[in-house]
């Protein structure tokens, strides 16, 4: 059909980060890098630090320690090693990084050594009159060796060091720890203490304009935002109480135009009342007169128009009740399907003649009463046969069918031009009309399945659509059973 709705689709939720867990990763993140090169920077210093301290006093030590031991060893070495030993041991007391110590002839024969264990020593560095030391890895002296000269000034043995870095390592491996651990507390401590700063002067002035805004857009355009700031949130909080404010002026100004717009076109609806009522009896008057075939055609053109228009204006009139929330308060009556459907049939029996269309009704329990607004659900049913006249073409047939079981059952049936899928999800959408170019030239506004789904809604009923493209359309209206003793009486709807 030509007339059609619209199902307003939902928009599908997306997962987004919020704000705060933004700034949560962010600070996260800088903190994290800030405290990561100043723990590693912390640590390597340390390390440093140790290591040069290591180097120094091995240094020193032996320096120190080179001359007595010599001398001890020139003065005792042919009567035993006993006393050697025991200068060896009183010196190595003193550095407890030193693990062995060697008298090393320039051969690189250990002579005497105080673990009993000989050091190998290079023979470069026992030719040179320079202390010479080897390192590790991590620049750590590892042996010393430090030529012993007599005081005659010869140069006949040497003193090696062995040096153990265990106890430094550890020492630096105890500053790793010290250091991650302070920096984590640290870390931790200012994420926390950032983010309250972040979430106490950002965040919750955000969220509170958001919840407000909300607040707004729900329609509530009264409370003001209290965020009273000197910076650029105080400015936002003014900018959305203006806009609040101007939304009021705005919508206050709106109702009184729609008012004024409901009013006016009650005014021309009614107003028009009189003169299609004039058009319509003597029209009626000269059809029942002896006319020529072509005066009889013009008399039933103008008979036809006038219709269409007291139609176009109920049909106004009723989405301005709707819309307005005033049609929910139609009077509910007793009434029948023949009462309701009766005179619809009789009248579209006349109306498919002329159309040489075949028309036919088949009510099924027509005489059970039921509570229900007789004059709505009756221009709801004659704009499903309007349109169904329409879009049926000659030699074609249209079904009004209805039965009454748990349910009121309405069925409207044509095989006329039908729909194509696309359209059918845009049905009763107000001022909708088919974009098919077989059928765009028909005649019509694009409001009555639209006013038709108002009066079905409002009564608390259903109405759905299918068709056929090229085989015909079915529209089917369900209205709950309301017995007459069972239903309340309602206010009657504005008189047309």
């Amino acid at each position: 059909m030509a007339e059609s709705s619209q199902i307003p689709t939902a928009l599908t939720p997306r997962w987004r980060l919020k704000l705060r867990g933004k700034f949560i990763l962010l600070i996260t993140s800088i903190l994290v890098l800030i405290f990561g090169v100043m723990a590693y920077l912390l640590v390597n210093n340390a390390r440093n630090n140790l290591t040069n301290e290591l180097n120094r006093e091995t240094t020193a030590f032996a320096s120190l320690a080179t001359k007595p031991i010599g001398d001890n060893y020139e003065l005792y070495h042919d009567s035993g090693t006993l006393l050697v030993k025991q200068q060896m041991q009183k010196f190595a007391a003193l550095n407890s990084n030193i693990s062995n110590i060697a008298v090393v002839n320039l051969q690189g024969l250990s002579q005497f050594s105080l673990s009993g264990n000989s050091i190998d020593v290079p023979a470069a560095y026992l030719a040179s009159f320079s202390p010479t030391t080897r390192k590790n890895g991590l620049g750590q002296i590892t042996l010393a060796v430090q030529p012993y000269i007599d005081d005659k000034g010869q140069h006949s043995y040497a003193v090696a060091y062995e040096v153990s870095p265990a106890l430094i390592n550890k020492s630096i491996k105890h500053q790793e720890i010290t250091v991650s651990v302070l920096m984590l507390a640290g870390l931790v401590l200012s994420a926390i203490a950032t983010y309250g700063f972040i979430d106490l002067f950002f965040l919750r002035p955000i969220n509170s304009l958001s919840k407000s805004a909300q607040i707004i857009a729900d329609g509530n355009y009264e409370k003001p935002i209290t965020e009273q700031r000197s910076d650029e949130i105080g400015s936002l909080s003014a900018s959305i109480n203006n806009m609040a404010n101007a939304l009021k002026l705005n919508i206050a100004k709106l109702r009184e135009l729609d008012v004024q717009k409901d009013e006016f076109i009650k005014i021309v609806s009614h107003n028009l009342r009189t003169p299609l009522t004039i058009i319509q009896s003597n029209a009626a008057f000269l059809d029942g007169s002896q006319l020529t075939p072509i005066l009889k055609k013009m008399v039933q053109g103008i008979e036809d128009s006038a219709r269409r228009l007291n139609l176009f204006s109920e049909q106004i009139l009723t989405i301005t009740d709707f819309e307005s929330g005033r049609g929910a308060q139609s009077m509910r009556t007793t009434t029948s399907l023949n009462e309701m459907l009766g005179g619809l049939s009789r009248e579209y029996t006349d109306i498919a003649k002329d159309k040489n269309i075949v028309f036919k009704t088949n009510i099924q329990g027509g005489d059970i009463k039921f509570l229900s607004s007789q004059f709505l659900i009756a221009q709801a049913v004659r704009n499903l046969l309007d349109n169904a006249l329409k879009f049926t073409p000659e030699q074609g047939t249209v079904e009004l069918n209805a039965d009454i079981m748990d349910k009121i059952h309405i069925i409207v049936k044509d095989t006329g031009i039908g729909i194509k899928p696309n359209e059918m999800t845009k049905l009763f959408t107000k001022f909708h009309r088919s974009t098919d170019t077989l059928v765009y030239n028909y005649e019509g506004t694009g409001i009555g399945l639209y006013v038709t789904k108002l009066i079905i809604d409002g009564q608390g009923g259903a109405i759905k659509a299918d068709s056929r493209l090229g085989e015909g359309t079915a529209f089917t209206i369900e209205l709950p059973f309301n017995a007459p003793a069972a239903a309340p009486q309602e206010t009657q709807l504005s008189a047309r």
